[in-house]
């Protein structure tokens, strides 16, 4: 039996993982960078100048989901696009709203802020390997996306009409999602929704 080379002993390896983080926010970037130095076998970890330099040989996209202020959601869906749907969405504890927009537009899943090394090591490694991440019980909400994404229009103050004209839905199907929305969170007003989701900080 032939002896083992160095290239056939490299080859039983397993490559690090090319990971790109993309955030406008310096404090998030250096953070995720640091967090993952301490895991140099397992990932290679750099910062994208742009959303539009990351391409096919990234395993994993790191996105920060600020960016979405900014950014509004056909940078990230062409991300989610370019890197295969490989995208783990970074975001605060209580941003509710961002989360399930994310979700909605096709992240894999979404590690928050606080997450310690081992849980978004273990995140970047599921969705490298194809798998989506499960989202806690606790964090799920009483709202389906579509419905955070409505009540997070009618928090920045856009009336039903400007609300059904951003969405491309009508009137009536925008109705049936606010009646829906709020028998979701037991309020049965405008404004009782606007402090709901005010005093969650989910919006």
């Amino acid at each position: 039996m032939p002896a083992l080379t160095r290239a056939d002993d490299a080859a039983r390896q397993p490559r690090s993982l090319r990971v790109v983080v993309a955030s406008h926010r310096e404090i998030v970037a250096r953070g995720l960078v640091s967090i993952l130095a301490d895991h140099p076998e397992d990932v290679v970890v750099s910062v994208a100048s742009s959303l539009r330099s990351v391409g096919p040989t990234v395993d994993v996209v790191l996105y920060d989901l600020a960016l979405l202020d900014d950014t509004g959601p056909t940078p990230l869906q062409d991300l989610i696009r370019a890197a295969g749907g490989r995208v783990i969405g970074i975001a605060e504890p209580s941003d509710g709203v961002h989360r399930n927009l994310a979700e909605q537009y096709g992240v894999a899943g979404c590690v928050p802020t606080g997450a310690h090394g081992g849980e978004l090591l273990a995140a970047i490694t599921a969705v490298a390997a194809g798998r989506r991440l499960p989202r806690p019980v606790e964090e799920r909400g009483p709202l389906t996306p579509r419905e955070a994404e409505i009540l997070a229009l009618i928090v920045q103050g856009l009336s039903n009409a400007e609300i059904a004209r951003e969405l491309v839905i009508s009137p009536n199907t925008l109705k049936s999602h606010i009646r829906q929305a709020y028998r979701h969170i037991d309020v049965t007003t405008r404004a009782q929704a606007v402090a709901w989701a005010t005093q969650r900080g989910v919006v």
